[in-house]
């Protein structure tokens, strides 16, 4: 969270004050369009046509996968596959003592969850995120009543988020989530999963919002891909000012482009039936 004074304590990127010319200034507006249109081409794809649920849950495999691992839980894909087809995310009450499976098995199970949350996003935005920190630290908390409440010192900031993605006119579902991620990521909000969480609600924004609707995109590869990239940016965001929320929306924008490579990659191979 950037420096201000003590009575200052919203988010870096969001009220409107701030928001307002943000989406306004060119680099975002680029970074909308270039994102809105590779989403956009992911309808045309036979896959997209006739085999949507596979597509969505190969894609939440990698993306689970992927969230996991930046936050230094890593997996094969082969064994997180695994796990869908023999449903161990249903339960949520596994007693993982290899802290790895539990994170990457959490990781899993609110990024198949987000497509479903995304419809209670709009109307109910902090009991979507109680329900993300209940799901991915259910293996990882010993204190069950402590699952689904934020730090004390993030109330305000998810508050404000919840506000946001509320009534996030005029702000593109790319900003939101762009937005969601850096709040929930830098404020620590949901200990031990916080950046997990925060991915799997940018994913709920990003359906919610329209970008991506069938929930096939997956930005989490490019937080592995460009680690040191999403680092810097994320570092700009927490210094503040303009500059420094731009560039993360940009990186953000980036990596929805890349994740819908990946969902046209991942819709190829449902349709050539060889996932492995």
């Amino acid at each position: 969270m950037p420096s201000r004074e003590p009575d200052e304590r919203r988010p870096a990127g969001s009220g409107p004050d701030v928001v307002r010319p943000l989406v306004a200034d060119p680099r975002v507006v680029s970074a909308v369009a270039e994102a809105r249109d590779a989403c956009s081409a992911l309808r045309w794809l036979p896959a997209m046509r006739r085999r949507t649920e596979q597509v969505r849950v190969e894609a939440c495999v990698r993306a689970a996968a992927a969230s996991a691992e930046v936050d230094g839980a890593r997996l094969p894909l082969e064994q997180v596959r695994s796990l869908v087809a023999a449903q161990e995310h249903v339960p949520a009450r596994g007693d993982h003592r290899d802290p790895v499976l539990a994170l990457v098995t959490g990781a899993l199970r609110v990024t198949l969850d987000a497509h479903g949350s995304a419809v209670a996003l709009g109307r109910a935005p902090r009991q979507v995120m109680a329900r993300m920190h209940a799901l991915a630290a259910a293996d990882l908390v010993a204190d069950r009543t402590a699952l689904g409440r934020p730090s004390p010192a993030a109330v305000q900031r998810l508050d404000l988020l919840a506000r946001l993605v509320v009534d996030r006119s005029p702000a593109p579902a790319l900003v939101v989530a762009a937005l969601v991620d850096a709040e929930v990521t830098t404020s620590e909000a949901f200990v031990p999963v916080s950046g997990v969480v925060a991915r799997a609600l940018a994913r709920c924004v990003v359906v919610h919002g329209g970008l991506d609707p069938a929930g096939v995109v997956v930005p989490e590869r490019h937080a592995v891909a460009d680690r040191a990239g999403r680092e810097a940016a994320l570092a700009g965001y927490r210094a503040g000012g303009p500059d420094g929320v731009v560039g993360w929306v940009r990186w953000w924008g980036d990596a929805v482009v890349a994740g819908a490579a990946e969902a046209t990659r991942v819709a190829e191979h449902v349709m050539a039936g060889r996932l492995t």
